[in-house]
């Protein structure tokens, strides 16, 4: 077990409560998560990093374990107990998650392209492994995928978008980019959304693929999205602005210059933006005027998304380094850290009561969320930078070698 600090963690008014809660509906989404479901990155569109299971995994005991192909870098979805997830040979799974079973798996997908070098990724986006030598020219390896009730939609790195029947595996269409894809996809009202390296947030059809819109940055967008109630999109990209998008048309709203470069994972609360950056910052951004309201020092990966749960608790939750880190959202005044074996760059997983935490050793931590103390550890193979993901009272976390774990 290791120590853990505290902070004391001040009591809230009711005109406080009252604010936040108006901020909440101005700036939150309708999409609420399902104890039976994880249906895209961070959970929801807020990326907020909250599942809806009623139960924790309290022992941390191993319930199964299913080996892809290749290695694995991508988090799984999950529907009707079927969990989703590709590797690093581009072959999507489908598996049953009660057992581990695989359910179907998909040929490889296969460029129209000629091959082009495979190439390393800058420290700052692959911190975690040794490049991105593969021996398939198309891999899973960035963006993680997302679900409706009859499709799932991945992106592989090298620019791929598929949409596959969830029940069989079939394509159902497919379209190919110019440029790699970095950013998760969102999907809201029968449309994906994700970043690409081609400097645009691509908008499509979900049921078709069709383009609706493009919107143009200044430069490439490896960040995934959060996505408002009222139908903005925000997103932060590699040109340093925070971008406000209209979700209907595409058009911009508005944009702030916030001085950092991100392809992580923002998450959306209580008015503000709370993301990860280049320039070792780790940022709480204003949404109604890009004003930086608090900012801690963090490393050079910027990659690992944001923890919340709701208006009236105040708290998120952060891997930075070697440290699991409980701030109060809106000072940034810290309540309690925790300090792992290694370092992370992966995002936390709220259930009810414990949060939980990988490390780049292949060590999955649960924590107290109240305290941060340590209720269990156990090793879920090779380090990665999958996130954990909680359905149903089961834990589910995939490792680089290729091994995904459910822990109960």
């Amino acid at each position: 077990m290791r120590k853990t600090s505290t902070a004391p963690f001040a009591g809230k008014s009711i005109s406080w409560v009252l604010k936040c809660v108006v901020l909440l509906l101005l700036t939150g989404s309708s999409s609420a998560q399902r104890a039976d479901e994880w249906t895209m990155h961070r959970g929801d569109l807020l990326g907020s990093g909250r599942s809806g299971s009623k139960t924790d995994a309290t022992e941390g005991k191993l319930a199964w374990e299913f080996l892809a192909q290749s290695r694995i870098t991508v988090s799984p979805v999950v529907k009707d107990g079927v969990l989703y997830i590709g590797d690093w040979k581009s072959v999507f799974y489908a598996i049953d998650a009660k057992t581990g079973k695989q359910i179907w798996s998909t040929a490889p997908r296969v460029s129209s392209k000629p091959a082009a070098p495979k190439s390393t990724p800058d420290e700052s986006i692959a911190p975690l492994l040794e490049g991105t030598s593969t021996e398939s020219q198309q891999y899973y390896s960035f963006s993680n995928p997302c679900l409706d009730d009859h499709r799932v939609f991945a992106a592989t790195q090298q620019g791929i978008v598929t949409a596959f029947e969830r029940s069989t595996g079939k394509v159902v269409w497919e379209r190919e980019f110019d440029a790699e894809i970095f950013s998760s996809i969102r999907i809201v009202d029968g449309r994906i959304i994700f970043g690409c390296n081609d400097n645009f947030l691509h908008c499509l059809n979900a049921e078709t693929g069709e383009t609706v819109w493009a919107y143009a940055a200044a430069d490439w967008i490896g960040a995934t999205c959060v996505i408002t109630r009222g139908g903005t999109i925000i997103t932060p990209s590699h040109d340093k602005f925070l971008h406000k998008i209209d979700l209907e048309t595409g058009e911009l709203i508005e944009k702030f210059d916030v001085g950092y470069r991100s392809t992580g994972t923002p998450c959306l609360y209580l008015g503000n933006v709370y993301f990860c950056a280049t320039g070792r910052r780790f940022m709480c951004v204003d949404v109604r005027n890009g004003a930086t309201r608090w900012r801690h020092n963090a490393t050079s990966t910027h990659q690992q998304g944001v923890a919340f749960r709701d208006a009236k608790d105040r708290r998120i939750w952060v891997a930075i380094h070697r440290n699991v880190h409980c701030y109060d959202a809106i000072t940034g005044a810290e309540i309690w850290r925790f300090a792992m074996d290694s370092q992370s760059a992966m995002s936390p997983c709220l259930g009810p009561e414990l949060l939980y935490i990988p490390d780049r050793d292949g060590l999955l931590y649960a924590l107290d969320i109240e305290t941060g103390k340590e209720r269990w550890r156990v090793t879920y193979g090779r380090g990665s930078w999958t996130n954990p993901v909680l359905v149903d009272g089961l834990v589910y976390m995939a490792g680089s070698a290729g091994r995904v774990s459910a822990f109960r």
